[in-house]
């Protein structure tokens, strides 16, 4: 949305030549979920077909799909722990090249399905939690405080 106000005053859009970091440091597992949930149906409200596509990045719940639709078959379980391992060296990788800390190796396949499930469930709702407020995503991915009888 900001690049498209930029480009819209005549100037132009460029990749910054550092890599910006973001920490989230939600207090609790529930403050996290919502905070993704408020992200993902923003993203979803602003590019729709962008949003499900994005779903490629999370190659352990496709596996884990192959898994479930093989009833459990040696191919696709081999497949699931490759893709496991190359998900979880690749995470290690960057966390090295950026110098970030590693967490513990497990977490990267469940960062993944709980991803997935996020961008998901998305598409099923506008609704949306922010510091005790109740909001609804509109079409255009603007956030607004939901009505509550008629206020």
């Amino acid at each position: 949305m900001l690049g498209r106000e930029v480009k819209a005053h005549g100037m132009a859009v460029r990749l910054a030549s550092v890599l910006p970091a973001t920490t989230v440091a939600e207090p609790d597992v529930e403050t996290l979920m919502a905070h993704e949930m408020r992200w993902a149906r923003t993203i979803r409200a602003m590019a729709p077909i962008g949003s499900i596509l994005g779903l490629i990045q999370y190659p352990v719940s496709f596996a884990l799909m192959a898994v479930a639709v093989s009833g459990f078959g040696a191919i696709p379980l081999e497949l699931l722990a490759v893709v496991c391992a190359a998900r979880i060296i690749a995470a290690m990788a960057i966390n090295h090249r950026l110098g970030l800390i590693n967490l513990p190796f497990w977490l990267t396949p469940v960062r993944d399905i709980t991803s997935f499930g996020i961008v998901l469930a998305s598409y099923f709702g506008k609704h949306v939690q922010w510091r005790g407020h109740s909001l609804v995503v509109g079409t255009n991915g603007s956030v607004v405080l939901k009505e509550i009888d008629g206020e």
